[in-house]
């Protein structure tokens, strides 16, 4: 994007959670900036643009489409690949255990949708996750940052999807007790989802920040239930997962029950066992695709 003449920015904020990271910044972008958002606000907030469009994204795409002459395909997807790559091998370990954790999810059946919450393999997967076609990852770690979001988004996700691929829903211990009744929706609608649970035993973004800052840790260290007992009383399934091995087991099972299921990730044992292998690029498959 740096070396880029032109960047049109659709639907972003540009914010810290989709856009900055250690290796990009939007104020060193030296390009002509064209920013289309459907909130007039939104367009001239955080970076002022060239171009400001108010408009759908999907009529603003689609009409842009039909007056720009076709070509014939540039090395854009490869050039995309190896920014993908670099910020995932630019990473702390558990950032790429949870990259590693989202690309399961994304592999593990056609389809997938995965619904994240604010919690830290959303906020991996904002940086660096590929997910195999649109609307089939979205986050609340985005915008307001809701916590709680990910467990009735999922069900909504799985009641309008019907049979056609399963539905994840991402969340964290703090998170999932915002909303904790809606396992019950999930039972009642016949929702099948499978809740990836990420259990650090807290807020554990927000103590990480605290902790960068030199700051002693407040209000992050919460009391978490037996999730287990919890599930057995929404009947939902249950299961726990302590390395990638076990994830991709637990997912094959918790797919096949056909019922809700909750499968739980102790974050310190689960990043542990994560050998954190370098991401490599597929140069050819990329430029032939």
């Amino acid at each position: 994007m740096a070396a880029a003449d032109l960047i049109l920015a659709i639907g972003t904020e540009l914010g810290p959670t989709d856009f900055e990271d250690r290796l990009a910044n939007h104020r060193e972008l030296t390009g002509r900036l064209v920013r289309c958002d459907i909130d007039p606000e939104q367009t001239v907030r955080g970076r002022l643009p060239d171009l400001a469009v108010v408009a759908d994204a999907r009529d603003f795409t689609q009409r842009l489409a039909e007056r720009i002459e076709r070509r014939k395909a540039g090395d854009g997807a490869l050039r995309t690949a190896k920014a993908r790559a670099a910020v995932s091998n630019s990473l702390l370990r558990k950032q790429r255990a949870c990259l590693n954790l989202l690309d399961l999810l994304r592999d593990s059946a056609n389809n997938a949708v995965i619904v994240g919450d604010s919690t830290q393999p959303a906020y991996a997967g904002c940086l660096a996750f590929g997910a195999s076609a649109p609307s089939q990852f979205f986050s609340s770690a985005t915008g307001y940052g809701t916590l709680g979001y990910a467990l009735p988004a999922a069900v909504g996700a799985r009641l309008g999807r019907q049979t056609d691929g399963p539905v994840f829903a991402l969340v964290g211990d703090g998170g999932l007790q915002f909303s904790l009744a809606e396992m019950g929706t999930a039972v009642e609608a016949q929702a099948d989802i499978v809740m990836i649970l990420w259990n650090n035993r807290g807020y554990g973004e927000i103590k990480s920040y605290m902790e960068g800052a030199a700051i002693t840790p407040l209000g992050v260290d919460i009391y978490t239930p037996d999730f287990r007992l919890l599930a057995k009383g929404y009947g939902w399934g249950h299961m726990t997962a302590d390395d990638p091995a076990a994830m991709a087991a637990a997912v094959t099972a918790a797919l096949a029950s056909r019922r809700p299921t909750v499968i739980e990730i102790d974050e310190a044992t689960y990043v542990a066992a994560f050998d954190c292998p370098t991401r490599q690029i597929d140069e050819t498959a990329q430029a032939s695709g």
